[in-house]
């Protein structure tokens, strides 16, 4: 059966719901993933040129950026879910020639995207670019989803939002488990400004927006059409006060090891790795237990509320920091902790 799949993301709505579905059928098959996405080839415009140029560091930033952030949030989503990864990008001008080659570079033997029909991949494939996967491929092509006959509805669109700010707190949770994870004692080894950003990020995101607005909305129709429910969502609201408590405790242990370089480390470091643990086993209770039961109980005019408050609030920034604050944390936290 199918080994190695190639999934093809931006991000849209479209390219989660393409993405989450190639995840459970990684999952079901045994099988690992590779993430591709074709950023847009600033090198082959003039503005793009002149500024690789005059400054490559800077190109690099602006061409890649987004691109890492995108594919850190979809290496969440499969860690969360068990399920092998890699993650790959590459600047073309030919989105549907980048996605055959890197299929055949990284011997795929699946490729699973979804299309708006008739405009190809929302954001990534346009007009015929769809149609060129299909005749050039090598391997299968599995299409998920066809938008102009399937339109996304009110319940993808509000489990997509709370799925990609998921895969947000776990992009952060897993950057900080992996830089506490290194083999080293000192902290001058360790960027603690960007560790603390992101234990700040952490606290006012997850614990003062997103885990307060699935209560309001969520949480309340679940227990009023899912009285079951109530259970593990008692559950939930007791890990998310231990990750409060391990959120404060990490952050009074990071204050002597910024002022003073020599301090020690172990105890923070042990902090931190707890702290993504925690929100691990948490994310992963709701992906695999909560949001399918809303889905099935939760009645389709709930939805229709939520989405429509709901959507514009799906960016991480919203209500903490600055929207472009809050992109340039996560571009450098996905631009150091890719995975290689």
């Amino acid at each position: 059966m199918y080994e190695h799949i190639m999934v093809p993301v931006d991000d849209s709505v479209l390219s989660s719901l393409n993405a989450e579905t190639a995840v459970q059928l990684a999952r079901r098959l045994g099988a690992r993933i590779t993430f591709f996405h074709a950023a847009h080839d600033l090198g082959a415009t003039r503005s793009g040129a002149r500024l690789k140029a005059a400054d490559p560091h800077a190109f690099e930033e602006s061409a890649f950026g987004d691109t890492h952030m995108v594919l850190a949030q979809y290496a969440a989503s499969a860690e969360v879910a068990g399920v092998p990864y890699d993650t790959q990008c590459l600047a073309s001008g030919h989105p549907a020639d980048a996605i055959v080659a890197a299929a055949i570079t990284h011997r795929c033997d699946l490729i699973v995207m979804a299309t708006r029909g008739e405009h190809g991949l929302a954001g990534l494939l346009h007009g015929s670019q769809t149609d060129r996967v299909l005749r050039q491929a090598p391997v299968p092509l599995l299409v998920t989803r066809v938008a102009s006959q399937a339109p996304v509805r009110a319940v993808e669109k509000v489990l997509a939002i709370l799925h990609d700010e998921h895969q947000t707190i776990l992009s952060l949770a897993t950057a900080m488990r992996d830089m506490a994870r290194q083999p080293t004692t000192s902290a001058a080894a360790i960027d603690l400004p960007h560790l603390a950003a992101m234990l700040g990020h952490l606290a006012t995101y997850s614990q003062q927006i997103h885990w307060p607005k699935e209560e309001r909305y969520l949480f309340r129709a679940l227990r009023d059409q899912a009285p079951e429910s109530s259970g593990l969502i008692d559950e939930l609201h007791a890990q998310r006060e231990r990750e409060k408590a391990l959120i404060q405790r990490a952050q009074a242990l990071l204050v002597p090891v910024m002022s003073e370089l020599g301090a020690p480390v172990a105890d923070l470091f042990a902090c931190v790795v707890s702290l993504a643990e925690s929100v691990h086993t948490h994310v992963a209770a709701e992906e695999q237990a909560l949001l399918p039961l809303a889905r099935q109980r939760v009645p389709d005019e709930a939805w229709d509320s939520m989405a429509t408050v709901l959507h514009a609030h799906h960016f991480p920034g919203f209500g903490a920091m600055p929207v472009e604050d809050t992109r340039k944390l996560f571009t450098r936290m996905a631009e150091l902790h890719a995975p290689v």
